[in-house]
Parts: C-alpha cells; sequence; structure tokens
C-alpha cells in the first residue's frame, strides 16, 4: 500500500471516528487531514465525498457554534465543490446526490435565488421516485422544513418519508403504523440485509430513529398532532434507541406538541433559526441518524 493510499486511509479513518462521536468541534481537524489526502491523490472519490460531507456538516450543525448560515458559507461552498467532484469520479454513489440537493437548497435560500430552489424542490423529487429508500427520507426532510404547512406541495414531503418506509418493508406501511411497528421493524432488518439504506447501520446507527424523528415533525407542523405523536413513539421502537443521543429532543417534542406545532409554522423556509427547531433545521441535523 503507497503512502498516499494510506493517508487517505487513516483520513477516512478519522472522519467516521470523529463524525460517529458527534464531536462538532473535531470537524476542522478533520478537514484538514482529509485536504491533505485529497491534495495528494485528487482522483479519490471517498475523500472528496467525505469532504463535501464533512463541510456540509460543519454548515449544517452550525447551531451548535451559534454561527448562522452566513458566516459558514465557505463550508457551504466547499460542500457542494467536493461532492461535485466526487460526483464526477463515482456516478454510481446514491448518497452523493442527496446530499447535493441539499445544499442546493440552502444556497438558493440564502441567495434569494427562486430558480435554484424549484429546480432542487424538483430534483428532490425526482431522486425519490429514482430511489426511494435513499431519498425519500431525504425529500420528506427538506420539504416539511422549508414549505409552508398549507403549500400544495407539503403533503408530497410526508408522502415521501412513507415512501422509504414502503420500499424499505417491501409493502405499504400503514399510515398509522406504530401499532405494527415490531413487524415493520422486522422488516426492514430482514431486507436491510441486502439494501441498508432504510435501516440503521454501521453508517447510520440510528436511522429509523431519524426517520421516524423526521416524519413526526412533518405530521405535526401539518397539524395532525395525533398520528405525529405516533410518529415520534415510534422512535422508541428502534432497536438502538437506548443508546440514541437525543431522546431529550424526543421527550420535548412529546411535552409541547401544540406549542411545537405553531413554532415550526413560524420557521417554515428559514435557514437560522433558534431551538427547538425542525429536523433539517436544527443543530442535530446530521448527527440525530449519525452519532453512535
Amino acid at each position: 500500500m503507497s503512502q498516499r493510499t494510506e493517508q487517505a486511509r487513516q483520513a477516512t479513518t478519522r472522519f467516521w471516528k470523529v463524525f460517529h462521536a458527534n464531536d462538532y468541534n473535531g470537524a476542522a481537524q478533520v478537514i484538514k487531514e482529509l485536504t491533505a489526502a485529497w491534495e495528494a491523490d485528487p482522483q479519490d472519490a471517498v475523500v472528496a465525498r467525505l469532504l463535501g460531507a464533512c463541510h456540509g456538516w460543519k454548515f449544517m450543525e452550525r447551531g451548535r457554534a451559534k454561527l448562522t448560515a452566513g458566516q459558514v458559507i465557505g463550508d457551504g461552498v466547499a460542500c457542494l465543490q467536493f461532492l461535485d467532484k466526487a460526483a464526477a469520479l463515482d456516478r454510481h454513489n446514491r448518497v452523493v446526490p442527496s446530499i447535493m440537493v441539499c445544499g442546493n437548497v440552502a444556497k438558493a435560500r440564502m441567495l434569494g435565488d427562486s430558480k435554484l430552489l424549484a429546480e432542487s424542490f424538483a430534483l428532490l423529487e425526482e431522486n425519490t421516485k429514482r430511489d426511494p429508500i435513499m431519498n425519500g427520507f431525504v425529500q420528506g426532510w427538506v420539504f416539511s422544513a422549508m414549505l409552508d404547512h398549507d403549500d400544495k406541495r407539503y403533503q408530497e414531503g410526508i408522502d415521501a418519508f412513507f415512501a422509504t418506509l414502503d420500499h424499505s418493508t417491501g409493502f405499504a406501511v400503514p399510515r398509522r403504523f406504530p401499532g405494527v411497528n415490531p413487524l415493520i421493524n422486522t422488516l426492514l432488518a430482514l431486507r436491510a440485509r441486502h439494501d441498508s439504506a432504510g435501516y440503521n447501520s454501521a453508517i447510520a446507527p440510528h436511522n429509523l430513529e431519524g426517520t421516524y424523528l423526521g416524519l413526526g415533525d412533518a405530521l405535526l407542523k401539518q397539524g395532525k398532532i395525533t398520528d405525529a405523536r405516533r410518529a415520534y413513539q415510534s422512535v422508541k421502537d428502534s432497536p438502538n434507541y437506548q443508546t440514541w443521543k437525543y431522546q431529550n429532543v424526543l421527550d420535548a417534542r412529546l411535552a409541547r406538541m401544540e406549542e411545537l406545532r405553531d413554532r415550526f409554522r413560524t420557521q417554515s423556509g428559514k435557514l437560522d433559526v433558534a431551538e427547538p427547531a425542525m429536523f433539517f433545521q436544527s443543530s442535530f441535523a446530521c448527527c440525530a441518524c449519525h452519532a453512535n
């Protein structure tokens, strides 16, 4: 193994160690190491992808450092630049398109670019149709935060969450589903042997918690409080729930649902909002699924 390859391997290991440890403050050092690996070998698609992801993490969870989107715009730009390089080097990767479109939604909001925003929303829909297991969650995650609850497209975000669940389980999941959640989670676990994107995995150990939390947020903002409560309660059915770092977030939602419904509505389409915020706008937008 060449020294350059070893450098990339070590930088990759460092990324996952810091990301899974929920160590936002360590992201800057990870970016430094990944950048050095990239400069040594700019043909490494994995390094390019992780550089994009790490810059994206710094941008998305900027609330931890009490920073605004404008103050970390450099990370947003770098995220898109490196993901574009990663896509050119590996056109079959499923993750890159989903991160890129989120970055472009944020870019469009910051620039007030209605054309880019419309194109990004359309791409979210296309991605879900093409690969619902990977992208249905992403569409729901973004639509529910960026669209007003009475926008005619808002329901499409909720439908996209269910598209992920439907295709991950192999059947149409009942829209009021917690009563059969043990069955749903069993089917998800079985089918994850062939496609882990819809279930908890080494990459996203709390993917189910994030999916149900995001669905609950979307339903709550829509005003479907009973259905939102069912979705939130489903978070607790995840087999990894006991090690999830955001149980307090769930408890706070369950305790203040009517208040949060109104709050989420006033935050629609905004990038910089105070906690508590919807999943996509929050300071745990990445790590609620990925932190170990």
